[in-house]
């Protein structure tokens, strides 16, 4: 398991990000726009904001990172993680930067590297650095 294989917590987010985003792009945006138009009840509470998502997963990343001294531990690791998923929504087929023709990878770059940059800590700064590679 990812989590498991990972040094630290931001490898292990850059690896699950990786993997998602090859399965998003993996998907043909038709089905999307077939399952929302003939589903779309089905497709409301799959896609919807944060509906089906295993929260947990991420907030045991951040605090994995705190204890690490990766994250900073002053931050609400609440609004962190909510905000973390209302980023992740940016990447899906219905993302107007997607429907803009930006690649996800450039996306990753210019949204979520930031973000990381900005809650981690000096050590987890230089890791992220170290971890840019993963999504190469």
């Amino acid at each position: 398991m990812i989590l498991d294989e990972a040094d630290n917590a931001i490898e292990a987010m850059f690896r699950i990000m990786k993997l998602t985003i090859s399965q998003i792009e993996q998907l043909n945006p038709v089905f999307f726009n077939d399952f929302r138009k003939y589903h779309m009840k089905v497709f409301n509470m799959l896609a919807g904001a944060g509906s089906m998502r295993d929260y947990s997963i991420t907030r045991k990343l951040l605090e994995t990172g705190v204890k690490q001294k990766i994250f900073r531990e002053e931050l609400s690791l609440e609004i962190v993680n909510l905000t973390l998923h209302q980023l992740f929504d940016l990447f899906g087929h219905e993302s107007k930067l997607v429907d803009a023709g930006y690649h996800r990878k450039e996306m990753f770059d210019h949204i979520m590297i930031p973000y990381y940059r900005g809650i981690s800590t000096e050590k987890g700064v230089a890791l992220l650095e170290d971890c840019k590679s993963i999504l190469d």
